[in-house]
Formats: C-alpha cells, structure tokens, sequence
C-alpha cells in the first residue's frame, strides 16, 4: 500500500519511472531527490494518509524503506 503510493507520488512529482523506485532505492542518490523535494514528498503522504510527521524524522529519511517504516509507525500510532 505505501510502496505504491510513494512510487507515484515519487514519479508524478520528480518525473521518475515507477518501475526505477524500490524499496531500496535511495532518494538523493538514486532518484534525485534533495532534502527540501524530501520534505514536499512527507507533507504529500501526511495529507494522503491523515499523520503528521516531525521536520526531524524528516531528516532521517535516507530509503523509500525508510519512508514506508515511517508511514507504518506513523499510521499506527494516530490510529
């Protein structure tokens, strides 16, 4: 669910193929995304999935993996 919804969003906003985004795919280095495209990709799945997430645990982002850990818990814990 959040693997897909990250990869459109990804591909829709920052123009990468969605058959390039894994789990494993690194935002800067493999798909180009810089901290401040990092934190529009957040308050993207924020509003999506109803959370709010910390400009800290932003920060820490490095993976989509990273990103779907974050939504898990983040989901998890406003439910």
């Amino acid at each position: 669910m959040f693997l897909e919804a990250i990869r459109k969003a990804i591909s829709e906003e920052f123009f990468v193929d969605e058959s390039e985004i894994t789990e494993a795919s690194r935002l800067k280095e493999d798909l180009g995304i810089d901290s401040l495209a990092s934190m529009q990709l957040i308050l993207d799945m924020e509003q999506k999935f109803n959370i709010h997430v910390e400009d800290e645990e932003v920060m820490e982002i490095e993976t989509v993996a990273d990103v779907i850990a974050l939504l898990e818990k983040k989901t998890k814990e406003e439910a």
